[in-house]
């Protein structure tokens, strides 16, 4: 569209009503902009978001054709919010002083291409009534003065949101951001995340905050990073220092090398202070069970839950609910530390407390939970849920693939439903698990595909022999030990009961076609054994004539 002169172009009496527009990684180019702009000045007036992501083959004065299309013969537009990550922005700095943009608040340049010395000169676009949220990722500024180029304004500045994921940022850059934030730059939320940061830089960010009586900062995000238990306990003191009133409700401080002890220290915090988002998982520490011990109960003594132990055992219910103090947005993240959780673990896992006992057992609603409140919510008092022939064909769907012996009562008593498999799982696989690890008598396993891919989908149907088999295999899963290529997958039972006059009829069609299905599994397990067979005697053959014909290999005479 190089050449393209819009000669097609309709003209527009009255302005667009697009207040959001996205061309992200369109391979755009400012000519077909420059064009616009001389046939519509002026049509996007209401327009308040504009996102140029990923193109490349823009340059910044692509924004000059977009003031025209907004403002038309006006000095300003109402553009609020601007994103031009992985564009060439170098001369974005030079655009903005024009004043063009007064409106702006949220400024997206993550990976741009942009030299250290013009993120300096943004420094304009920060000052007082300027852009709120500034988003750097990837822009290299170690070892420049961009930061303190950037953040010079100090108090004066409007920057709320500031993110640097990724910058390669040392504790000497660090001092930049520290500096700022000790002369007051108002910051809510500041993004350190991917950088090189030690517990020195953590140090000096601390000195700075805690030098104030108060400061606005509600958000850091330090993950990945190189703080170890010192920088903990100094983040510890933003909560603990007395001259200083912190307002950090949200902490992420995920895989940095935080010891035991660091970790023990921060989640002390949660309900004692305002702190009540933290993410201290995935350390490069591990950790031993003792020391998840002590963190957990630490945490339910935070949450103010009791804990009740008769030898090495947990009394099940022996705490009341959380006290007020915690709120309703409450997270302590303590995923893959290393140690295993056990049972406290499994008593205080929640949406609030999050450890790795999900990995073990997958805490969803079953489909047996499903059927429960089905029947409640129908009115039922029975624990079985009632259900017409047409009811219980819309839940397993009709296809060929479901089993029909679903249809039987007898049968649907000592059925199991599987949900959540890893799409590598096979029946063979299935059967030996359920029969070797969780000692259950298997009759049949019926793995549910996909209708156009036909892949599996991660469901299954399983018809045990007894009742026996069904509660051993439901104490296999509340074990945790229902697990297949390295995947956790549900386990549930299910009681329905189908009452209408269809019922009789399909159950007697059913049975026939459990006879059939039966026969064909016995013909398809003979054929295979026949052709193990023949196999082994035709390997045999062939070894019994190489021993007597040396001079043969590989069919081959040498």
């Amino acid at each position: 569209m190089d050449d393209w002169k819009g000669e097609d172009v309709p003209a527009i009496g009255t302005p667009s009503l697009i207040s959001s527009l996205s061309l992200v990684n369109c391979k755009l180019k400012s000519t077909l902009f420059n064009t616009l702009a001389i046939k519509l000045p002026g049509t996007l007036s209401n327009m308040r978001s504009l996102n140029l992501n990923t193109n490349p083959d823009l340059t910044v004065d692509v924004l000059t054709a977009f003031h025209t299309l907004m403002a038309g013969d006006s000095v300003t537009n109402n553009l609020e919010r601007l994103s031009m990550g992985l564009d060439d922005t170098n001369e974005l700095p030079a655009f903005l002083d024009k004043g063009y943009m007064p409106k702006l608040q949220y400024l997206n340049l993550r990976k741009a291409k942009m030299s250290t010395s013009m993120v300096g000169q943004l420094g304009n676009s920060v000052k007082q009534d300027g852009v709120a949220t500034m988003v750097l990722d990837g822009l290299k500024l170690s070892g420049s003065d961009a930061l303190a180029s950037l953040l010079e304004g100090g108090s004066g500045g409007s920057l709320t949101a500031l993110s640097l994921g990724g910058c390669s940022l040392d504790d000497k850059d660090l001092g930049a951001v520290s500096c700022a934030v000790k002369l007051g730059l108002p910051l809510h939320m500041l993004k350190l995340s991917a950088n090189r940061i030690t517990d020195v830089g953590i140090e000096g960010l601390v000195a700075a905050l805690t030098s104030l009586e108060t400061h606005p900062l509600a958000l850091i995000d330090l993950s990945i990073n190189r703080i170890s238990n010192i920088g903990a306990k100094h983040l510890c003191r933003l909560f603990t220092t007395e001259n200083h009133k912190s307002n950090i409700h949200a902490l992420n401080v995920s895989n940095n090398n935080i010891g035991h002890e660091g970790v023990h220290s921060l989640v002390k915090l949660v309900g004692q202070t305002k702190l009540n988002i933290i993410h201290v998982n995935n350390q490069e520490t591990s950790f031993d069970e003792d020391d998840m011990v002590t963190i957990l109960k630490e945490v339910c003594k935070s949450f103010g839950l009791a804990v009740e132990e008769n030898g090495e055992e947990i009394r099940e219910g022996c705490s009341d609910l959380p006290e007020d103090s915690i709120g309703l947005f409450t997270l302590v993240n303590l995923n893959n530390l290393g140690g295993y959780t056990g049972t406290l673990g499994k008593l205080i896992d929640c949406i609030a407390i999050s450890t790795d006992y999900k990995r073990k057992q997958l805490p969803h609603l079953s489909f047996g939970h499903a059927l429960q409140l089905m029947g409640t919510l129908k009115g039922y008092d029975s624990p079985e849920c009632l259900l017409s022939t047409e009811e219980w064909g819309m839940i397993t769907g009709t296809d060929g693939n479901v089993p029909s012996w679903l249809k039987v009562p007898t049968h649907r008593d000592t059925a199991l439903y599987l949900s959540q498999l890893s799409a590598s799982a096979t029946v063979p696989k299935m059967e030996g698990m359920l029969e070797m690890e969780a000692d259950c008598e298997v009759q049949e396993i019926c793995l549910m595909k996909d209708p156009v891919l036909q892949k599996n989908n991660g469901l299954a149907w399983v018809l045990l022999s007894n009742s026996t088999s069904v509660e051993r295999a439901l104490q296999f899963f509340n074990a945790g030990e229902a697990q297949v290529f390295g995947q956790s997958f549900m386990v549930s039972s299910f009681r329905v009961k189908i009452d209408d006059q269809k019922n009789t009829t399909a159950e007697d069609h059913a049975r026939e076609d459990m006879d059939r299905r039966l026969q064909e599994r016995r013909m398809a397990e003979a054929e295979h054994r026949a052709l193990i067979r023949d196999s082994a005697e035709a390997s045999w053959a062939r070894h019994a004539y190489l021993l007597a014909h040396p001079a043969y290999a590989d069919g081959r005479v040498w």
